[in-house]
């Protein structure tokens, strides 16, 4: 029995297409199993800039520090993080509220060693409603490892809190 070219050729595809799919499975589910020691973070909330009313919703603008070293993160299959500041807070009657107030990509290693003095907000925070006042708000550092494939990993660490005051300023 004799094979023709299209069936070679076929043939070959099919066992290179299986392989490569395998490969790529065992990266994906390799990058499961890469991470690192949890990074050393420093966060410090420094200063209630502003508190205000504005068009019947509360707007809060802070002053934070933080220190990241997070080049144990990188990797073979670490193509940038995605780092940002969340501020968590309860409000009774609506549940839990999370908020971004600072975020940053970071593409390298070289990058992955944050420190920032002073720094604000980086959006605009603001509650819809006015129960903001004599609240507990949570800093939280975030950060999603973005490999070259695989998935989308999530971590946190290092947080600050700070209560909110009971009047407008």
């Amino acid at each position: 029995m004799t094979h023709t070219a299209l069936q070679r050729i076929h043939t070959y595809l099919g066992v290179l297409l299986t392989t490569m799919g395998l490969l790529i499975l065992a990266n994906s589910l390799s990058g499961l199993y890469l991470d690192h020691e949890t990074p050393k973070v420093d966060l410090q909330f420094k200063e209630l800039v502003r508190f205000n009313k504005h068009d019947g919703e509360d707007n809060y603008l802070i002053q934070f520090d933080l220190m990241a070293d997070l080049r144990p993160c990188f990797n073979w299959n670490v193509k940038q993080l995605f780092v940002y500041i969340t501020a968590e807070y309860e409000i009774p009657n609506r549940g839990e509220s999370k908020t971004v107030v600072w975020d940053h990509i970071i593409k390298s290693q070289e990058e992955a060693n944050l420190v920032l003095v002073d720094q604000r907000n980086k959006y605009y925070t603001t509650d819809y409603g006015t129960e903001l006042r004599d609240q507990k708000v949570t800093l939280k550092f975030n950060w999603n490892v973005m490999g070259w494939n695989g998935f989308l990993r999530t971590k946190t660490a290092g947080e600050s809190s700070f209560t909110l005051p009971k009047e407008y300023y």
